[in-house]
């Protein structure tokens, strides 16, 4: 083994966890179909065969496959496999699949007993979204499972649209990374663990390859002592300088006798600085939560995470991050704004008001349609059904604003309220002319739980506008 002075691995396969030689990047199941890929580097007289048997079975069928990825079609639905490929010589580990009708577009899956990525975690989690110059999309997407590493990130690239999936890349360590495009290069914002060290790293061909990333700040690289939390939130522009809403804090804040509540942050740096130099980047100093403010829920809150940076309609720089008010009064849909200083970015974010909001417990995106010059929000939000648990992941909603302070509901996007067990969240945002691009973790088809993805999905809202009840 060699040491390298590359974030990006094709794969990345730890010391003495995994010594298969084939690799299986992606995988996506249907009602009765498994769609695989892999990378295979031996080449030789044969290509290698795909076998396949229900879980627990005792024999493989053997299917013939060429070049590097293969739909198995004829299963029964709703049904555990396994499956591998090899060669004779060469192998891949042994993988599980479920099929099931999905939610949107699978870009990747994971079973929730497929160890191979167990050395990160065994959820996909963190979806990012962009649109490239070139016109393809990209998806990220990263490992994680409390009490693991959480430090590795999976790239996935669309040339049709967002119609078919293909593995590009992963980064190692990387956690909940933020993709953007800058000045004609590809840069991803993440963290090397949960709470750890605040990373920035460049690709200069699409995301293939990335070279060793730059350290920002230094987090704790621990999940129960305060460190930096990076929600795949918007990257956005103010005063010639880049901004995006960050997050300090670490798992106490769940501390039921002593929280140590998140406290939301906004990073920044000039816009024609090498973002690659630590030393442009500028933190607002964490602003910690007051139950005192005017107009916030009352009683013992975690605080404020997940935080969006939103350019407000005169100009001035909004974060808005969820809002913990379980256990308070009242118990949901209330939300802080905070506001940014643009002429000082390492002055503390001040609160500005509260608002009604329905969907501040759980990660939500809000971008501006530059068309309408309304703000969308998609949101995890309650209504009549779904009403008995604060946290449901069940009903993914529609907002939109004029001015970030009145929010009207449009549509249900993805409805799986009666679906126990189900649940899509996490919403990664991209505006495509008529048409809303949006990235999930998903949890449908026997998951663990709402919360514990083994689906990343991507979803085409079409004509948004209409949607909207924008009229032109």
């Amino acid at each position: 083994m060699r040491g390298t002075g590359n974030w990006s691995y094709r794969p990345y396969h730890p010391a003495l966890y995994d010594g298969s030689d084939i690799y299986i990047c992606r995988i996506a199941p249907g009602a009765d179909r498994i769609e695989a890929e892999w990378l295979y580097e031996y080449g030789g007289e044969h290509d290698p065969v795909l076998r396949l048997r229900k879980r627990g079975g005792t024999g493989f069928t053997e299917i013939p496959v060429a070049g590097t990825s293969h739909m198995i079609t004829g299963l029964e639905p709703d049904t555990d496999y396994e499956f591998m490929l090899t060669d004779g010589e060469h192998f891949s580990r042994l993988r599980l699949a479920r099929t099931g009708k999905p939610v949107g577009v699978v870009i990747n899956y994971l079973h929730p007993d497929d160890d191979a990525y167990g050395f990160s975690g065994h959820t996909l989690g963190s979806p990012s979204l962009l649109k490239l110059p070139s016109g393809a999309l990209l998806a990220g997407m990263d490992l994680y499972s409390n009490g693991y590493p959480q430090n590795l990130e999976l790239i996935f690239r669309s040339d049709d649209g967002g119609e078919s999936w293909h593995y590009v890349s992963e980064l190692m360590p990387c956690f909940w990374g933020k993709l953007f495009y800058h000045r004609g290069a590809l840069y991803i914002i993440g963290c090397s663990t949960e709470y750890g060290d605040l990373l920035i790293g460049r690709s200069d061909d699409e995301g293939v390859t990335w070279k060793a990333p730059t350290p920002i700040f230094r987090g704790s690289c621990n999940s129960f002592f305060p460190g930096f939390a990076n929600c795949p939130t918007p990257v956005v522009y103010a005063n010639g300088r880049i901004w995006k809403g960050i997050d300090y804090g670490c798992r106490r804040a769940y501390d039921a006798k002593d929280p140590v509540p998140h406290a939301p942050a906004v990073i920044s740096a000039p816009e024609d600085a090498d973002l690659l130099d630590p030393a442009v980047w500028t933190l607002s100093h964490p602003a910690v939560y007051n139950p005192d403010w005017e107009g916030t829920s009352k009683g013992t809150s975690q605080g404020c995470l997940e935080s969006n940076a939103v350019i407000a309609p005169d100009g001035s720089l909004y974060i808005i991050p969820r809002y913990h008010t379980n256990g308070c009064t009242p118990e949901y849909g209330r939300l802080l704004i905070y506001k940014a200083d643009l002429s000082d970015p390492e002055k503390e974010i001040s609160f500005l008001r509260a608002v009604d909001f329905n969907g501040n417990t759980s990660k939500f995106e809000i971008i501006r349609d530059e068309v309408s010059g309304y703000y969308i929000a998609v949101v995890n939000g309650l209504d009549e059904r779904n009403r008995g648990y604060l946290f449901s992941r069940d009903l993914v909603m529609l907002y939109r604003s004029r001015d970030l302070v009145n929010w009207e509901f449009c549509a249900n996007l993805i409805d799986l309220v009666g679906r126990k067990g189900e649940g899509s969240q996490n919403p990664s945002l991209v505006p495509d002319g008529d048409d809303l691009l949006m990235t999930m973790r998903t949890a449908i088809n026997d998951p663990i739980g709402p919360m514990f993805a083994n689906y990343a999905t991507f979803h085409r809202i079409k004509n948004i506008r209409k949607l909207m009840g924008v009229t032109e």
